[in-house]
């Protein structure tokens, strides 16, 4: 294969040329060039297409690679790009992006800021010392002024082609790290390790296939599934068209385990069989934010199949080195919702404070799922454990879904505890990734 650009995760074939710039204040670089090769399709160059203008769109500073001379290597802003088509049949697609050089690994550091507060809850919890925060894999001279407590999760590493390929997030845990920022120094081909990514595809009879990493807020026309993930967890949506599912997975050793199905209701349940009045499957997947440090989707859809009404919005957010997903649903009308296992296991799920949790491990790996809220009975929140259910008598729900990690001789790490997972969510920690000169 020809030398390659990589901005930020995507990656194209070796530019015509490439110039660099320089003014008091500042440096700029310039690409121009055909995208093609053997190795692209149609299709694929038509999202290289639609992603450099994405890029240019978000703001974002990314990192950039240059196979043919490292040199180059380091941090941009994407100021504009252009494609410009001239024949579809012929790969006509040619292309150039004006950047903000803004320095290499050397020249600049990373900080996390953080702000948020415990969320309000009826479940008792007024403090805890799971504010957490992980920064990219493989980072360096980290600095927090509290010294927050230092633990690692194992995470699949996205930036690998290899099977099994993982990399060690530090997972810093306090209960004062929203006081303070943190910083630290991150290599460009490192930048991506345990980040949070979105891929959109399309999906058939139970797979999802051509799956494209997106890089900003804009995706493909109406795709048919949509997986998030972050190493640890990931959440995949499909285009069923009778239910609102979505199936959870944790990484655990070499791959992702412990796969579960999920599914919105409306309603009363009817036995272990019948969930309630199910909502359609998904009609649209909007990209809301696309960081490493965060993302979020929402998902919507409807109830009613002739006149299309009765509405089912969902954001879902995840946060890099975490094992649960933040859940935001809203209902057309306050009435009865639930969020439950798909079909039924057979066995009860068991009860803590603010959660449920799998009463029993998954065979081949022990680890437990994890339902739960900072809302209780008195906000008109409760829970079927013999459905597996949570469920909300309003037109708004707000939960966590994760995953208790046993570890291989069947341990419990302090920081992935049941109780601890529910901790993470309710001391709420929002962190935005910023550049800042070292």
């Amino acid at each position: 294969m020809a030398n390659q650009v990589h901005i930020g995760r995507l990656s194209i074939t070796s530019p015509g040329t490439l110039s660099f710039t320089s003014e008091d204040g500042g440096r700029g670089l310039s690409i121009n060039g055909k995208i093609g090769g053997v190795e692209n399709t149609l299709e694929h160059v038509k999202y290289i297409r639609d992603e450099l203008v994405s890029l240019a769109s978000y703001g974002l500073t990314v990192p950039f690679r240059y196979d043919g001379d490292d040199s180059y290597d380091g941090y941009v802003k994407v100021k504009s790009s252009s494609v410009n088509t001239t024949r579809y049949t012929m790969g006509g697609f040619t292309y150039t992006v004006e950047f903000e050089y803004m320095g290499r690994s050397g020249e600049i550091q990373f900080e996390s800021r953080f702000t948020g507060a415990l969320i309000d809850n009826d479940i008792g919890v007024t403090s805890t010392t799971n504010q957490f925060h992980a920064a990219p894999g493989n980072h360096y001279n980290y600095y927090h002024p509290s010294e927050p407590t230092d633990g690692t999760r194992l995470a699949k590493d996205n930036t690998s082609t290899s099977v099994g390929a993982t990399t060690t997030l530090r997972l810093k845990t306090d209960n004062n790290l929203r006081d303070e920022n943190a910083t630290y120094h991150v290599e460009p081909a490192d930048y991506y390790k345990g980040a949070c990514l979105i891929k959109t595809g399309t999906y058939s009879t139970g797979v999802s296939t051509n799956e494209e990493i997106r890089n900003g807020l804009f995706s493909s026309n109406k795709p048919t599934s949509l997986t998030l993930e972050n190493g640890l967890m990931k959440i995949v949506f499909d285009s069923s068209t009778t239910q609102a599912l979505f199936d959870t997975y944790i990484f655990d050793v070499s791959d992702y385990q412990s796969g579960k199905t999920w599914a919105f209701s409306k309603g009363q349940p009817n036995g272990n069989d019948h969930l309630g009045d199910d909502w359609l499957g998904w009609r649209t997947m909007q990209i809301l934010k696309n960081h490493p440090e965060c993302c979020t989707v929402r998902m919507t859809t409807y109830l009613n199949a002739d006149s299309k009404d009765g509405r089912l919005v969902v954001d879902f957010t995840l946060r890099r080195g975490a094992h649960h997903v933040s859940i935001v649903a809203n209902s057309y009308t306050s009435s009865r919702f639930n969020l439950s296992l798909s079909t039924y296991s057979g066995t009860d799920a068991s009860s803590g404070t603010g959660y449920i949790i799998d009463d029993t491990a998954s065979p081949e790996d022990g680890n437990k799922w994890i339902l739960g809220s900072a809302e209780s009975a008195a906000s008109s929140l409760d829970y079927d454990l013999t459905r597996e259910m949570i469920y909300k008598t309003g037109a708004q729900m707000k939960v966590f879904l994760g995953y208790e990690l046993a570890q291989e001789d069947d341990s419990i790490n302090t920081a992935d505890t049941a109780t601890a997972v529910r901790d993470q969510y309710l001391d709420n920690v929002y962190e935005y990734q910023k550049l800042i000169k070292a």
